[in-house]
């Protein structure tokens, strides 16, 4: 038996699924485990961001433009701050904790706005101490299928963020793609295409039984 809590990441494109995978995985292991499950939204904000944000819209161009690189670190400090000050207690304390904001999302997005191709490889040192997850699930969905759910969204009312066009989706798909070859290859992909939840619900829980199985005893 194992006496350690259950980390659990969730990446993809926007669009592509990831919050409702995540609290299907909640309702999935609610029925597998007494443990208690954490699902953390979003990240905490650092609270430097803010005032720097404010700083910089009062200054001239160059300091603003320096902000935008600024954010992009933020990111990943906000990981891995999520990590030291809620994750990793969370599992100390035998919990399953699961996100779908983790370190392979923060990649491939800080790329999309790394114009110049001087901060990736910053940010990669610093995501170094961000832990590999027991187990990270990659929502695979075209960006025919999500732009589709995103033009759903905005006749809600959703309004999308710059990423959240064709061409940024598509750059974003091939930036997951290498990453899926190069350093993620213990990913599960999970295809969350199709709008039958049945078959989600099915595959999900064949993926957590296969990866997880030997973690549920209490």
């Amino acid at each position: 038996m194992k006496t350690k809590g259950i980390f659990i990441t969730v990446s993809g494109l926007d669009g592509s699924g990831k919050t409702t995978v995540q609290y299907k995985i909640k309702e999935i292991l609610k029925e597998l485990t007494k443990r208690e499950i954490i699902c953390l939204d979003g990240l905490k904000p650092l609270k430097y961001v803010d005032k720097l944000r404010d700083f910089a819209s009062r200054e001239n161009q160059d300091v603003f433009e320096l902000f935008g690189e600024i954010s992009l670190f933020s990111f990943a400090l906000s990981l891995v701050d999520n990590y030291v000050n809620i994750i990793k207690p969370a599992l100390e304390q035998n919990k399953i904790v699961v996100t779908h904001r983790n370190d392979m999302c923060c990649k491939v997005y800080t790329r999309l706005r790394d114009y110049d191709g001087h901060v990736l490889p910053i940010l990669n040192e610093l995501l170094k101490s961000y832990p590999k997850a027991d187990l990270h699930l990659y929502c695979k969905a075209n960006v025919d299928m999500v732009m589709e759910r995103i033009k759903e969204r905005k006749r809600d009312g959703y309004t999308p963020s710059i990423n959240e066009d064709y061409e940024h989706l598509t750059k974003a798909e091939e930036y997951y793609n290498e990453l899926l070859v190069a350093d993620y290859t213990f990913v599960e992909s999970l295809d969350t295409s199709s709008s039958e939840l049945h078959i989600l619900d099915q595959a999900l829980r064949d993926k957590l039984i296969k990866r997880l199985g030997e973690y549920y005893e209490e």
